[in-house]
C-alpha cells in the first residue's frame, strides 16, 4: 500500500488496507471507521481542502459502493456533507458487480493462496449472502449520484482474477440514467491483475496525474 500512497506525495492521505477474506461484515466495519476518522480529520483541520479522490484497487474498490453509501446513512446521514467533497473516483482492477465476479475471484484465490485459499473457500458460504446484499444495495451508489464524480477505470490486459468487471462498469455507467454530467476515462495495461503500477510506475502516475488535479485526497 505504501508504494500507492507515493503516487499522492503532497496531499493528505488516508490509508485503508481492504480485507482479504471477501468478508462485507469487515468491509462495513472498516468503512465506517474510515468515515470517522475523516470526520475527525476535516474538523481537527478546518483550513483544509475539501476535495476528496477514491482511488480503489481489487477489492478495495468494493469499499467506495459502501463508503458513498454509508455516507448517506450512517448515523442518521451525520457525515453525508462530505459527499459533496468527492471529486472523482479512481477503480483500479475490477469491483464486485455481481456475483458471479464474487465466485470468480474467490476460484482465482483459491488457486494462488494453496491451502489458504481453500480456507477461504470453506467459509465463503457464510458470507455469501452478504455479498448478494452488497451487489444489490452497495453497488448501485456508483452509479446513482448528484455530485457529477468522474470515473478513471484502470483495468489489465491479463487480468484473471477480475477480467470482466471494467467492461462491465463502463457499460452500465454508459447505460446509467444521469451519466450527463459526468466523465469515464478507460486505461488498459499489458499486465496482470493489480500489477499495473508495479509494471509501469510512471505511466501510471501520469495516467492518475492526468485524470484529476492533485490536492487532499483520500486513498482507500
Amino acid at each position: 500500500m505504501e508504494k500507492f500512497c507515493k503516487i499522492w506525495e503532497g496531499c493528505d492521505v488516508f490509508v485503508n488496507i481492504p480485507p482479504l477474506d471477501f468478508s462485507t461484515i469487515l468491509l462495513r466495519m472498516e468503512v465506517k471507521n474510515l468515515i470517522k476518522e475523516i470526520h475527525k480529520y476535516l474538523n481537527n483541520n478546518k483550513n483544509t481542502s475539501k476535495t476528496i479522490y477514491l482511488h480503489g484497487i481489487s477489492v478495495g474498490t468494493c469499499y467506495i459502493g459502501s463508503f458513498i453509501k454509508s455516507l448517506n446513512s450512517f448515523e442518521n446521514g451525520k457525515y453525508k456533507y462530505i459527499l459533496p467533497m468527492i471529486k472523482s473516483i479512481v477503480l483500479d482492477s475490477g469491483m464486485i458487480i455481481n456475483e458471479a465476479e464474487v465466485f470468480r475471484g474467490l476460484a482465482k484465490t483459491m488457486k494462488e493462496k494453496g491451502v489458504f485459499g481453500y480456507i477461504l473457500a470453506s467459509i465463503f458460504p457464510v458470507f455469501k449472502s452478504k455479498w448478494r446484499y452488497y451487489c444489490k444495495y452497495d453497488f448501485p451508489h456508483f452509479l446513482s449520484n448528484d455530485y457529477g464524480w468522474n470515473y478513471l477505470v484502470i483495468s489489465g490486459e491479463y487480468d484473471d482474477f477480475f477480467p470482466n468487471t471494467s467492461d462491465l462498469f463502463v457499460e452500465l455507467f454508459k447505460n446509467s440514467v444521469n451519466n450527463s454530467n459526468r466523465q469515464i476515462q478507460r486505461k488498459t495495461f499489458d499486465s496482470k491483475h493489480a500489477l499495473h503500477f508495479k509494471n509501469h510506475p510512471e505511466e501510471y502516475k501520469k495516467t492518475i496525474n492526468d485524470f484529476i488535479a492533485l490536492g487532499n485526497c483520500l486513498y482507500l
